[in-house]
């Protein structure tokens, strides 16, 4: 009984010498114009064995929209600690206003909750206009009369130059680079696999980039490159079309040329300038429309690999010459 009393004096005494928490407000600086910056600081000091919980700070607080926020890392001090959030916050209308007190919730190491408001502060907004401003200072101004501007042209002229300029630039590094990746051109040189076989090796370069799992891991621009280059290597296998070397707007005429079917040709377009936004323009389409631009790619070369057969020859080829025996 006797121990079980000093136990519970010893308690109460704890509790009391407990310093309790202090929490403080404060905004910085105290005055600014409509839409600038602010930093509200929140702090606590607080027993280092008690838990804080500080505001549910949201989007606004009063008159103020909240921007950002930082957490500070907790600085003890002995048996003490202090915990600091710093927000970033600003008002869009003028006056006098208040950041509202804000509620704390400290709760001791023996699970007592103690709730702690802190102070309003109170920041001047002062408009962007000037103090002059009034009925004359805002007032709508009478128009101003005609200005003659300069007839030089020049400008213009440089202008137009720097931007045909660029377009060169842009098809000649294209045209190196597509260069580059299919290897060193000679004149009249073979198909890499012979044209009946084309859809075959198409397939198989489909079936790698399939398993290399491009769009999962978001990587479009690797993914339509290798896409469109399976696409122009098949061209360039099946219907001798070297697309592999060409931009994408050199390709349809060489398609017309090589007799392919004005809706492939339609098709092939509209699919490489989709391909050539993924890889240059940085677009990022979803795993959805990658997958069914694969799909439409597998299609094309399905539906096209016994497309532009060589005919038969004329019946004056294929009849024997004069003497020639025939078989019976």
């Amino acid at each position: 009984m006797r121990a079980a009393l000093v136990a519970g004096l010893a308690l109460l005494a704890a509790s009391a010498s407990a310093a309790p928490p202090v929490v403080r407000a404060s905004v910085a600086p105290d005055a600014a114009t409509v839409g600038d910056r602010l930093t509200l600081t929140l702090s606590v000091a607080r027993d280092a064995d008690a838990v804080a919980v500080f505001p549910n700070v949201g989007e606004s607080i009063g008159p103020f929209d909240v921007l950002s926020s930082v957490v500070a890392p907790v600085a003890p001090e002995g048996e003490r600690a202090t915990e600091r959030r710093d927000y970033v916050i600003a008002a869009f209308r003028t006056g006098s206003l208040a950041v509202p007190p804000l509620p704390f919730l400290v709760i001791s190491a023996s699970g007592e909750t103690l709730s702690v408001l802190t102070d309003s502060v109170v920041v001047a907004v002062a408009s962007v206009l000037p103090d002059t401003a009034g009925a004359a200072g805002i007032e709508p101004r009478d128009i101003r009369p005609p200005v003659s501007l300069p007839r030089e042209i020049w400008p213009f002229v440089v202008a137009a130059a720097a931007a045909v300029g660029a377009y060169v630039a842009y098809r000649y590094l294209r045209r190196r680079r597509l260069r580059r990746k299919a290897g060193p051109a000679r004149p009249g040189r073979e198909p890499a696999v012979a044209p009946e076989a084309a859809h075959v090796a198409a397939f198989e370069r489909l079936a790698a980039l399939e398993r290399a799992g491009l769009p999962a891991r978001g990587e479009f621009a690797r993914f339509y490159d290798g896409l469109s280059d399976i696409l122009r290597l098949y061209l360039g296998d099946r219907f001798g079309v070297r697309a592999i070397d060409m931009t994408t707007d050199e390709v349809a005429p060489a398609m017309e040329r090589a007799g392919i079917a004005d809706e492939d040709v339609a098709w092939t377009v509209r699919f490489l300038s989709h391909a050539d936004l993924a890889k240059f323009a940085k677009l990022a389409p979803t795993v959805e429309r990658a997958n069914d631009d694969f799909a439409a790619a597998r299609e094309f070369v399905e539906r096209t690999r016994f497309r532009g057969e060589a005919a038969a020859p004329p019946d004056d080829e294929a009849r024997p010459a004069e003497g020639e025996a025939t078989a019976c």
